[in-house]
């Protein structure tokens, strides 16, 4: 079993999800590699990993952009049912480059199976999707799970990331 460590990147007042939990060590700014099964929020606000400096703020504190990633698991009806995990990056201002990232997973007796993935990368926009897709059609009855890593970068270099994942179970 692997051993992970959480650090809290943001906190939104009055905003209803209120952490962005992401992997990593305390110097990393996020990871793309969060393992099937974590729970993490939904929805969160992209945040860019906090100074470290004698004249910044505290290592706790983050610096919050415009920037909200989201994340959920669908069913379509397409080519007799497919599972769809999607990521979705809506900022309020334009951003230099949009990165997002998805996995799709499916709980088996055995753990999660890896379905497919997904990146889009946007410039010069305010928002980027990425859908991760798998035709499911008479599978059967699974929970399936979907993570999402997005990433803003602004003109000048700064990252803000954050890792949001979604789950669902239904018949294809």
């Amino acid at each position: 079993m692997l051993s992970r460590s959480f650090r809290r990147l943001a906190v939104v007042a009055g905003a209803g999800v209120a952490v962005a939990l992401m992997p990593g060590s305390a110097g990393a700014a996020g990871s793309q590699d969060v393992a099937p099964g974590t729970v993490l929020p939904g929805t969160a606000t992209l945040a860019a990993a906090p100074s470290t400096g004698s004249s910044g703020p505290t290592p706790d504190a983050a610096i919050t952009s415009d920037c909200v990633g989201t994340s959920s698991v669908y069913w379509t009806s397409t080519d007799g049912g497919r599972a769809n995990g999607r990521g979705v990056i809506n900022c309020l201002l334009y951003y230099y480059k949009l990165y997002d990232s998805t996995k799709l997973y499916r709980l088996r007796w055995y753990g999660w199976q890896f379905l497919d993935s997904d990146t889009s990368t946007a410039y010069g926009a305010k928002t980027v999707t990425s859908i991760s897709i798998w035709r499911c059609a008479g599978t059967g009855t699974y929970t399936y799970y979907s993570t999402a890593y997005h990433e803003a970068t602004t003109v000048g270099g700064t990252k803000y990331t954050a890792s949001t994942s979604a789950q669902k179970r239904f018949s294809c």
